[in-house]
């Protein structure tokens, strides 16, 4: 799973993004990797949250999703939205 989460509010000059993804790491059978910083600068911060299995990490960033999602951000990009011609644009150009 892979979710990029976006929140712009121009009258308060905020426009940050938020990005969790799940993936197997050496010491843990799966981690919930979350990424977040101000689109306007390359700063950003990354925490990993280890999990049990695969099933509970899914479940940990479906609620960190929906806590951001209640906090007033929006889905821009998940995994389970893309398509295979879309992954493919990704990795020939880039991607995100």
């Amino acid at each position: 799973m892979m979710a990029l989460l976006v929140h712009i509010e121009p009258e308060i000059n905020m426009d940050r993004w938020y990005s969790v993804r799940v993936q197997p790491t050496l010491l843990d059978p799966c981690a919930v990797i979350c990424a977040w910083g101000n689109r306007r600068t390359r700063y950003m911060r990354v925490r990993l949250l280890p999990a049990e299995s695969l099933k509970a990490a899914e479940e940990i960033a479906a609620d960190i999703v929906a806590q951001k999602v209640r906090r007033g951000y929006f889905l821009t990009a998940s995994s389970e939205e893309t398509s295979p011609a879309t992954d493919t644009i990704y990795r020939t150009s880039g991607g995100i």
